[in-house]
């Protein structure tokens, strides 16, 4: 454990001295702080105290709003744990904007998640400070499937199809044409039927997401979008309109974007 943490020393002093030469090099002199990173460090415990301790050897990511790939500054450190101690620990650097686009700027907020769930706790950007230390608590466990609708070109003309992926697996698409005869309330949408998405959890467990499809009524008529629900949980729609402009290698179809759908679990 003294050996890791020598690393996170030396990893620290490293990414100071990457941004002076950056700064050096863009400025032509020592550089202010904005290009450094902001760093936190903490431990990460469950929301109950029953429960076991977190795992070491998780990947910690760091994200800015905004930003769909994470903003670590460096290679990434997993959790751990010092000599004698039982709690997990963490450390992350979090890259400037100025170095990497779209990460952090001074005030910003800053998400962090452990593994496969995020913290219940958001930091705030800020590299004018030494690093900041923030205790974190661990959320829902969250599953990321991958959707895809459909839509076609000739007869029959509109004919809506999804396809879907689960972590690790393949793509899969359900029997087409979706049924899309279900009405909301407000008249102002027709709903597909309910695709279930069956997707294996870390612990070996199985569990099934639903996916539906929604078409506009009123303006934007014909406009598209996703929502999904978890077991136990209350539905959750994606932004819309979707963007259908790509089109399949046959001319048959045309399909939406690749729409990454994070899910919290129970």
């Amino acid at each position: 454990m003294q050996r890791l943490k020598l690393w996170i020393i030396g990893a620290l002093a490293a990414s100071l001295t990457l941004a002076v030469i950056a700064g050096v090099s863009a400025q032509g002199g020592p550089p202010g702080p904005s290009s450094f990173p902001s760093i936190f460090q903490g431990t990460v415990t469950e929301t109950l105290d029953s429960l076991p301790p977190v795992q070491t050897g998780l990947t910690v990511e760091a994200y800015i709003d905004g930003r769909t790939e994470p903003c670590n500054s460096g290679n990434a450190v997993p959790t751990y744990r010092n000599d004698g101690e039982s709690v997990t620990r963490y450390f992350v650097r979090v890259e400037h904007n100025n170095l990497l686009a779209g990460c952090g700027q001074n005030g910003d907020e800053v998400r962090f998640k452990i593994g496969d769930r995020w913290a219940t706790q958001r930091g705030t950007f800020d590299n004018s400070s030494s690093i900041q230390q923030l205790n974190l608590t661990l959320g829902a466990e969250t599953v990321t499937i991958q959707v895809a609708v459909w839509r076609r070109n000739i007869e029959p003309v509109g004919a809506l199809a999804i396809s879907t992926r689960a972590p690790g697996g393949n793509w899969s698409t359900g029997d087409w044409p979706l049924d899309m005869s279900e009405r909301s309330a407000s008249g102002r949408w027709n709903r597909s039927e309910i695709t279930p998405v069956d997707v294996t959890l870390s612990g070996g467990e199985t569990v099934t997401i639903e996916v539906a499809v929604w078409r506009r009524n009123i303006e934007p008529v014909g406009a598209l979008a996703i929502s999904t629900r978890a077991p136990g949980r209350s539905w959750t729609t994606g932004d819309w309109p979707l963007d259908m402009s790509e089109v399949s290698a046959s001319g048959r179809w045309n399909r939406s974007e690749i729409t990454p759908v994070e899910v919290e679990l129970e």
